[in-house]
């Protein structure tokens, strides 16, 4: 966000910051069980419409475009999955007092 106050010559601008990539919610289910140090965890997935997982307007899948901070000079330096563990050490360590 910073970023992309000091690059743009605009004084309101808006930009969507993310990653080049996705990451599903499976995936960052087994990111944050082995982050805990779980093993063998076993997801139960209740509900669901129109064959898959969700609810009434859910959004499958996102990939939002970060061109336009791109066109600036900004480049993400996490994927997704970097992006999830370093969150997800954060919170541990918060709660841990570290």
């Amino acid at each position: 966000m910073i970023y992309g106050m000091e690059y743009s010559d605009k004084q309101v601008n808006i930009f969507n910051i993310g990653s080049k990539d996705s990451i599903d919610v499976i995936e960052i289910a087994d990111i944050v069980t082995e982050r805990m140090g779980y093993k063998d965890v076993e997801y139960r997935f209740t509900g669901g419409v129109d064959g898959g997982a969700g609810w009434k307007g859910d959004v499958k899948f996102m990939l939002l475009s970060i061109d336009k901070i791109k066109k600036l000079g900004w480049d993400p330096i996490h994927n997704s999955h970097q992006s999830i563990k370093i969150a997800v050490d954060s919170l541990l360590k918060a709660q841990q007092g570290i």
